[in-house]
């Protein structure tokens, strides 16, 4: 809603009582909020005037108190009050005549140049996806405020940036439209816009708040400003009314996924636990034969120490390594059978419930290391009290 200025030149003079009739194609309005009246710049003439409307026309009326207007003069004058059509494109003719007080013609133009009227602004525009990480799929929230009014059958139309997906296989919709649409809806994706048109609904006024939300929007795989996105309203020709071209972007987060530990429990918690999960030696794993003779050919090079430290395990836990040993035995009893032999000089009882705790192939690297260990401990021991003495 706004001004209007016009421009001619006459033919014929026009007399101090003369009338300007200037007929506006369909779509203005006149009297829009205010009544139409003669602008502030006045006009090229003097005198007073007096500004009527009738329909599509609005007459300018001199009262006979100014000068008479030469032929091929140029006349120019400003109208208030006059709101552009609803929506964007050729405006049509508009039609000027000039009349004596009795309404006789003068002079006359059916053809006055159209203008092009270009889509209204949407005010307070806005795009917002439900979550703001990247690759998640989810609820987008568009909301804006008309400049013109939306038909019953127009179109709403969201663009989104490269990157987001719309993803056909699920069914998109309207969630929460609200009271400022009604009617049905339908909703087509098409490349990167969703095109919402509605369907028996009444006249969405203009400088009304519209809120929809649309499903199954996948949001860019990546993190970053999105970019900026569009949205516009539509007659059902496809003629654009308001647009909002460059409605801010958001900002995507990557998502963060926490790490696994590999042991999460402190040891003294894992003592407490009755589950445990340990990761097996490749070769434990693979080739437990190979491990069973490595234990062996420990043994055979110091028989005496693993059987004292044999000794020490059993009696850490006598029954669970007599239980272990069965179970091992059942497995593998030829990983065993180097080691049993040369441990039975010692202790046959001993080794056999201490190799148990091993048996079957996937401990048995784990074990050889704590023979080892508990020899080495107590040989230093027997050392040390042997120096003492």
């Amino acid at each position: 809603m706004g001004d209007v200025g016009v421009t001619f030149i006459i033919s014929d003079p026009l007399p101090t009582d003369g009338k300007i009739a200037i007929t506006f194609p369909s779509g203005f309005r006149l009297n829009s909020g205010s009544a139409t009246a003669m602008g502030d710049d006045g006009a090229s003439f003097d005198g007073t005037t007096s500004v009527s409307v009738s329909g599509q026309i609005a007459t300018i009326t001199r009262v006979g108190d100014g000068d008479s207007i030469d032929a091929d003069t140029v006349v120019t004058l400003t109208l208030t009050s006059i709101k552009n059509p609803p929506v964007s494109g050729s405006s049509k003719s508009y039609i000027i005549k000039t009349t004596t007080s009795l309404d006789t013609t003068l002079d006359v133009d059916t053809a006055v140049r159209p203008d092009i009227i270009t889509p209204g602004v949407l005010g307070f525009t806005d795009v917002e996806p439900a979550s703001l990480v990247a690759k998640a799929v989810g609820r987008v929230t568009v909301s804006f405020t008309t400049a013109n009014p939306l038909p019953g059958n127009g179109d709403i139309v969201i663009t989104f940036p490269s990157g987001f997906g719309l993803i056909g296989s699920e069914v998109m919709s309207l969630a929460g439209d609200g009271p400022s649409i009604d009617g049905m809806t339908t909703v087509v994706l098409s490349e990167h816009s969703v095109i919402i048109s509605r369907l028996e609904g009444s006249l969405v006024e203009a400088d009304t708040k519209v809120f929809l939300v649309l499903n199954g929007i996948k949001n860019p795989p990546v993190s970053g400003p999105t970019g900026t996105y569009s949205v516009k309203t539509k007659t059902s020709a496809g003629v654009p009314i308001d647009q909002a071209t460059s409605v801010p972007s958001d900002i995507m987060f990557e998502e963060v996924i926490p790490k696994l530990t590999e042991n999460p429990l402190p040891d003294s918690s894992k003592r407490d636990s009755r589950s445990d999960v340990e990761p097996l030696t490749e070769a434990a794993s693979e080739k437990p034969e190979s491990i069973g003779a490595a234990l062996g050919k420990a043994a055979i090079k110091d028989p005496e120490s693993i059987g004292a430290a044999v000794i020490f395990a059993r009696e850490i836990d006598e029954h669970a390594l007599g239980r272990a040993l069965q179970k091992g035995r059942s497995r593998n009893p030829e990983a065993l059978g180097v080691t049993n032999g040369v441990l039975s000089q010692e202790d046959l009882g001993s080794g056999i419930w201490v190799i148990v705790g091993v048996a079957g192939g996937t401990g048995l690297a784990i074990l050889a290391i704590l023979l080892l260990v508990l020899n080495r401990n107590r040989k230093n021991k027997r050392e040390t009290e042997l120096e003492t003495n």
